[in-house]
Formats: structure tokens, C-alpha cells, sequence
């Protein structure tokens, strides 16, 4: 690994806990792209899980008291581990293009309702009903592809929780996700001393950097965050098609 692909992977991880800071998305969706094309995915996945999770933990922390709008937050959780260990049994038998794009679709249908109407939010049936289906796809891609987040963070946006709430549920989802992924990334003799230093050195510029990018983030007004929110779920539905096609 040159030293131009460790500046690249580090760059990519500052970049990516800028965006998740302030959105509670948005790490990997920047981190692993950019990191991919000095080091190849595999060695990006692996070193990104970790600054990931710790992006993750100090997010949770710092929005706790979203915890009171989450009582779905379990249930949620619970049908996506569920899902999860299904996507990993069918990891091989899955075409992973055709997942990427099926779920790029969901995310772009899912747009085009929410800015055609700027009021759209799922109904107290709709989320109550709703919530095991979207745990389970959430893990379900998980396991096939390693990515949930479009499709997890379209569901909570369609909540219309306040941005503790939300910050709160995507963090801690998406940080039990992240900490299944290394534990895998564990058992399978994925890291190298490389790869682990890298991820070291990552998390530290993680933590860092996120304390002083909450701060910008609670000067963000509701509604340019959930604009924010909505940019980032195209740029993900961008993305998978890319990888989809590419």
C-alpha cells in the first residue's frame, strides 16, 4: 500500500464523518467509494467497519435522548438480525446486481413521493405494520450486498422524527450492523497489520473530528437537515446503480 492510498482511505473517512456528523448518515456512502478505487473494496470494507462503529457509538451518546421516540427501535433491530442471517445464506445464490438496483429503485420511488409531497410521512398503521418488513429487508441486504442504509434511512425519514430521533435510531442500527460486519471480518482472517493500523488510525481522526461537527450540526435547521437527509438518499441511489452497472 503506497502512501498516496493511505492518504486516499483517510480522506475518505474524514470526508465521511463530516457528512455523518451532522446527518447520522453518510460515512461509508463517501469512505468505502473512495477508499475502493486506490485499495480495492474488500480492503476498504475492512477498514472503514471500524471508524464506522465508532462514528456510530459517539453519535448514539450523543443523541440519547431521541431514545424516547424509538419504542419501534427493537423490533426494528430484531427482524433485521433475522433478515440479515438469511441475506448471509443466500450471499451466494443472489445476484448482487440485480439487489443494487431493486433497491435503488425503492429509494428513488421513495424520493419522488417525499418531494412531491413535502408533508409525506407513513401512518401510524403504515409504521406500526411496516416496521418488521423494513428490519428484515434492512438485514436481508445487509447480508446479500453489505448495504442497508438506503433503504433503513428511507423508512426512518418517512417517520418524520425529530433529528435527535432520527440520528439516534439510524446510529444505532446501523452500529449493531457495523459491529456484526467486524466480527465476521474477524472470523474470516480478513485483517492484515496494514488494514488494522488504517483502521486505527482512522477512528481516531473520527473521533476527533465528530465531536466538533455535532456542534455544526445542531446549528442545522430542521429544514435544511431533512434536505440533507434526501440528498443523501439520492446520492445512495446514484451509487448502487453505478455499482450495479459498472
Amino acid at each position: 500500500m503506497t502512501e498516496v492510498d493511505i492518504v486516499a482511505i483517510l480522506v475518505g473517512v474524514l470526508i465521511g464523518a463530516i457528512v455523518k456528523a451532522i446527518a447520522g448518515m453518510g460515512l461509508p456512502l463517501f469512505a468505502i467509494p473512495i477508499a475502493a478505487l486506490f485499495v480495492g473494496v474488500e480492503t476498504a470494507v475492512v477498514v472503514v467497519g471500524l471508524p464506522n462503529l465508532v462514528s456510530n457509538s459517539m453519535l448514539m451518546v450523543e443523541h440519547r435522548s431521541g431514545s424516547t421516540e424509538t419504542s419501534y427501535l427493537r423490533e426494528l433491530i430484531g427482524w433485521g438480525v433475522v433478515g440479515a442471517a438469511v441475506g448471509t445464506a443466500l450471499l451466494a445464490s443472489l445476484d448482487e446486481r440485480i439487489l443494487m438496483l431493486v433497491l435503488a429503485v425503492a429509494v428513488a420511488v421513495y424520493l419522488v413521493v417525499s418531494l412531491r409531497d413535502q408533508s409525506f410521512a407513513w401512518s401510524p398503521t403504515v409504521a406500526r405494520r411496516g416496521t418488521p418488513a423494513v428490519g428484515f429487508a434492512g438485514g436481508l441486504f445487509q447480508g446479500a450486498i453489505g448495504i442497508s442504509g438506503p433503504i433503513v434511512a428511507s423508512w426512518i425519514h418517512g417517520l418524520r422524527l425529530s433529528r435527535p430521533a432520527f440520528v439516534y435510531t439510524i446510529s444505532t442500527m446501523f452500529g449493531i450492523t457495523t459491529a456484526i460486519q467486524l466480527v465476521s471480518i474477524t472470523v474470516l482472517g480478513l485483517w492484515t497489520v496494514e488494514r488494522f493500523v488504517l483502521a486505527i488510525v482512522g477512528s481516531v481522526l473520527v473521533a476527533l473530528v465528530t465531536p466538533v461537527m455535532m456542534r455544526v450540526g445542531r446549528k442545522v435547521s430542521g429544514v435544511w437537515f431533512d434536505h440533507l437527509i434526501l440528498g443523501l438518499l439520492a446520492l445512495s441511489a446514484v451509487s448502487l446503480v453505478l455499482r450495479a452497472v459498472i
